[in-house]
Formats: C-alpha cells, structure tokens, sequence
C-alpha cells in the first residue's frame, strides 16, 4: 500500500514542479481498506484536480491494490493524448 503513496507523494517536491494529494482519507476494515483523495496536477497537467479511490485487500499480512479509480478531467485527457502521440503539449 505504501509504494504507491511514496510514489505520489514524492511527485509534491519542488522538482517535481508541485504535485500534491490533499485531503488523504484511509479507512480500514477487518483485511480491506480504501482511500480517498484529491490528486492536484502540475501546471503542465493543467493544474487539474482529481478526485482518487484506491480499494484494497490484505493478503498473509501485506496490502495489495485491488481497484483504483481518478477523474479524467478534459484538459488533463486532452494533454495526455498530446503527449503520447509525441506532440508537445503546450503547443
């Protein structure tokens, strides 16, 4: 369960131009767990806010990821696709 928060939570550092989780809420029950959050976007993401479910399970002691689930908001959608097709996004 942690590796993936160190992941996103690492991306809020000034070289990471600021991304950052706000509002992170764990709630455990019994072997399942679930988080919610709003992940905010570097500016070059739009700057875009997205709302975060994460569902997850303990299995022999250890939590796996079993769903995850973010809003794609328009101009994050529309700059990813820029950006895997090549293309520079700001252009």
């Amino acid at each position: 369960m942690w590796a993936t928060w160190t992941v996103f939570g690492s991306l809020g550092r000034p070289e990471f131009a600021g991304t950052r989780i706000r509002a992170l809420t764990v709630r455990v029950h019994g072997h399942f767990a679930y988080t919610t959050c709003v992940f905010e976007g570097v500016p070059v993401l739009g700057g875009e806010r997205l709302a975060c479910t994460n569902v997850l399970h303990r299995v022999d002691g250890e939590w796996k990821l079993v769903h995850h689930h973010a809003d794609k908001p328009p101009l994050m959608g529309a700059i990813l696709e820029k950006l895997a097709q090549g293309e520079d996004p700001a252009g």
